[in-house]
């Protein structure tokens, strides 16, 4: 089982942190996590809200240009708001750049926000994904591709430069079991580590006739490791609310078949009762091993992550919990 770690690069604004100096921190962090043996980081994509990490691809080749070994990907990219072809050279790049590391997690996106200033129906966000990843995996695949879909067409297109890898492996983002089911009708291994989540995508892959030894599931696990969960806690637990709110984005999501939703209260009590039913996991290393392997049972879990901080997290938390999960975590994981 593989073991990543997911930045998101959030600052809360209240919180006194120079951007530009927490973003040193993350890329010597991500330097020393690969000297620890992490196997993948991945970056997520928000927009509009408290430093989130705007610019996956960005992130990407800076952490390539900082790495030699770890896989690199996006958990997750946001299709519906890039041009495919201009998204499969920025791609093909980073690959080049990494040496053929780089992997791309897609979803729908939620924000109805950032549907709104880039320009997209979020009613179309479906439809527009699934062209996407298919403009994409022509064009890595193929030396010149053309595709008549749905929202993209093109004729004779050549993507230069090539990846070094002949196609990326495209993971399919989803924390529902619906979304779950989508992916595995799309055919793409999924990118979401939770059991209910796991059974639809496994279900789904059977009655689409899909081999079952294809199916494939990494991906996140809202884990903080750390060597007293106890006195940690009231400081993790204001971080999960911070993350949990995300109040510049969060007041609208965008519903199944264009429909709005409305963002439900969320309090300190809400991230008790989240930790209580085991959605939120802050163990020490032993009990962390348990809780993956509890999280990953009876489903075809090849990998997870987690994120390296939680929204707000001071330098010191973040540090250890990083340590604690390349030097005790993932060994004890893989011994298994």
């Amino acid at each position: 089982m593989r073991v990543g770690l997911l930045y998101d690069t959030a600052n809360p604004p209240d919180g006194g942190r120079d951007t530009a100096g927490l973003y040193a921190h993350e890329l010597d962090q991500i330097e020393r996590a690969e000297g620890w043996g992490v196997d993948g980081i991945w970056f997520t994509e928000h927009h509009f809200t408290a430093d989130y990490a705007a610019a996956p691809l960005v992130w990407m080749a800076a952490a390539a240009a900082r790495t030699r070994r770890v896989r690199l990907g996006a958990g997750i990219l946001i299709p519906a708001l890039y041009h495919p072809v201009r998204l499969a050279e920025d791609l093909a790049t980073i690959d080049a750049i990494s040496g053929g590391r780089i992997e791309l997690g897609v979803g729908l996106g939620w924000a109805l926000e950032e549907f709104r200033v880039f320009g997209v129906d979020p009613a179309r966000r479906a439809g527009i994904t699934r062209d996407a990843v298919e403009v994409l995996r022509r064009a890595w695949r193929d030396e010149t591709f053309s595709f008549a879909g749905e929202y993209f067409q093109f004729d004779g297109v050549r993507v230069r430069p090539r990846p070094v890898q002949r196609e990326l492996k495209i993971w399919g983002g989803a924390s529902t079991a619906a979304g779950a089911a989508r992916v595995a009708r799309w055919g793409m291994p999924l990118l979401w580590v939770e059991p209910a989540v796991s059974q639809a995508y496994l279900d789904a892959w059977a009655a689409a006739g899909r081999p079952a030894a294809e199916a494939e599931i990494d991906g996140y696990i809202n884990l903080f490791v750390c060597d007293d969960p106890e006195a940690a806690w009231p400081e993790v637990r204001e971080c999960f609310l911070y993350q949990a709110l995300r109040p510049d984005i969060k007041s609208q999501r965008a519903g199944p078949g264009g429909t709005v939703l409305a963002r439900a209260a969320y309090t300190l009590d809400d991230v008790e009762a989240r930790r209580l039913s085991g959605d939120i996991i802050v163990a020490t290393p032993q009990q962390a091993v348990a809780a993956v392997r509890a999280r990953a049972a009876g489903a075809p879990v090849t990998g997870f992550f987690c994120h390296n901080r939680i929204c707000g997290m001071s330098d010191a938390l973040s540090d250890r919990h990083v340590e604690l999960l390349c030097k005790e975590v993932a060994p004890a994981l893989r011994a298994l």
